[in-house]
């Protein structure tokens, strides 16, 4: 995926089949002027050029949202690098967000400064279910300010990969999540969280009774974590423990044993 050629922009909007009703690529102001409410429910994805996101982006929430506030239940930003402006005109649109289920933000280049306004927008969306923030520049500093859990008594799947979170921001994010019970999937792939990382997250996790799939490759894992997750980490289903420093053998027959499906 990614943007699409320079002043233009592509809406997709999904009939509740999960079919695609309609994907073009239109200029975003002809859009903007011929908007009428949509028929189907959820919004997939709009993307548009660096030149044109900060007014559009404006725009394109205050029409959607004014329209449709009670049927839009998806946004599908990935791949949209709105920045600063962005982010702003995101946090100003937070009141109609109280029917969000699914939020995809990843590869959006999202910093540590945007960070306190976007949890402040995401504490809105009270039925969240899915949140994906994958693929930014969010770092130990960032994800201690990303607070918004509390307030998602729904969310099921988490995905904070490829970010820059580190062993310390692993304890930060641990503190975070104390409240999400609901968490069925959580993905932390390429944060180089490490041993101390499982560490934290194995002090939390009988709070997510329903946790049943965790990707930690990528993260400089040896067999000092492994073993933490084999025996603290009793309900998985699905454990990705792959591109890690771990002996390969030694662990699969643990996993094995454990009837856990794997990669190492």
């Amino acid at each position: 995926m990614g943007c699409c050629q320079q002043h233009k922009s592509r809406i997709s909007i999904i009939k509740p089949n999960g079919s695609i009703y309609s994907s073009s690529t239109i200029d975003v102001n002809k859009f903007l002027e011929s908007f009428q409410k949509p028929s189907h429910n959820l919004l997939l994805s709009y993307y548009a050029s660096n030149s044109k996101m900060s007014s559009a982006f404006k725009s394109f929430f205050e029409v959607i949202f004014a329209h449709d506030e009670d049927q839009i239940t998806e946004i599908d930003l990935n791949f949209v690098p709105f920045g600063s402006d962005g982010i702003y005109h995101f946090q100003m649109m937070s009141q109609y967000f109280s029917c969000i289920k699914i939020l995809k933000l990843s590869n959006i280049e999202i910093l540590n400064v945007h960070i306190k306004r976007l949890s402040h927008s995401i504490e809105q969306m009270s039925d969240l279910e899915v949140l994906e923030i994958e693929g930014n520049k969010i770092t130990a500093e960032g994800i201690q300010h990303l607070t918004p859990f509390k307030y998602l008594n729904k969310l099921k799947e988490l995905y904070v990969g490829r970010n820059d979170i580190g062993a310390v921001g692993m304890r930060h994010l641990c503190s975070n999540l104390q409240n999400s019970e609901n968490l069925e999937i959580l993905s932390l792939k390429g944060n180089i969280i490490e041993d101390d990382g499982i560490v934290n997250l194995s002090k939390i996790v009988q709070r997510f009774p329903k946790l049943r799939v965790l990707n930690v490759c990528e993260n400089s894992i040896t067999d000092i974590g492994a073993k933490i997750i084999a025996k603290n980490f009793l309900t998985l289903e699905y454990l990705d423990l792959s591109r890690n420093n771990l002996n390969t053998h030694k662990f699969q027959f643990l996993l094995e044993r454990n009837k856990l499906q794997f990669k190492l």
